[in-house]
């Protein structure tokens, strides 16, 4: 399955991910990345077959929306309201459209929409971050539910350390 994220003026970028049990792959063309929701994060670099563990940078930690592209780990973060606010037509399927907040404690104007398609099991496959200076959408296309287990594991002929 692909992702194009579009940020801002019309930059985009198309990466392949996939999910299984609770474990997020996605290769970017350069990194496959494997996170959990336990905060392990993976860089796998096919290049030099090495792989080394991500620590979450201070600007992951304090942005509420960060991990929006991961919507079961980013769901699971504490001090985030859900509500429904509709449905929405997304790619031809029927999508129960969710807005995402911080807590009522929280003033903000930012707001991430999820768009969960119905006839796919209820897969999110649009997620929208609304802020103040852009707006960056995430659709996934090319949808398959057979996903390769050897995915999510470190090839045994990869090093650690990058």
């Amino acid at each position: 399955m692909d992702v194009e994220p579009k940020i801002g003026g019309g930059m985009s970028t198309v990466s392949e991910i996939a999910k299984r049990d609770d474990t997020y792959w996605r290769d970017n063309g350069f990194f496959v990345f494997l996170s959990k929701p336990n905060g392990v994060r993976l860089r796998l670099s096919r290049k030099d077959k090495t792989h080394d563990e991500l620590q979450r940078t201070e600007n992951e930690r304090s942005l509420w929306y960060s991990g929006i592209s991961d919507v079961e780990i980013f769901a699971a973060k504490k001090k985030i309201r859900f509500e429904r606010v509709g449905t929405e037509t997304v790619d031809g399927h029927s999508c129960l459209k969710i807005k995402a907040n911080p807590d009522a404690s929280a003033a903000t104007k930012e707001a991430v929409y999820f768009y969960a398609a119905r006839d796919l099991k209820n897969l999110v496959i649009k997620v929208e971050l609304q802020t103040s200076w852009r707006t960056t959408t995430y659709s996934l296309k090319d949808i398959s539910f057979k996903v390769p287990e050897m995915l999510f594991a470190v090839p045994a002929d990869y090093k650690q350390g990058l």
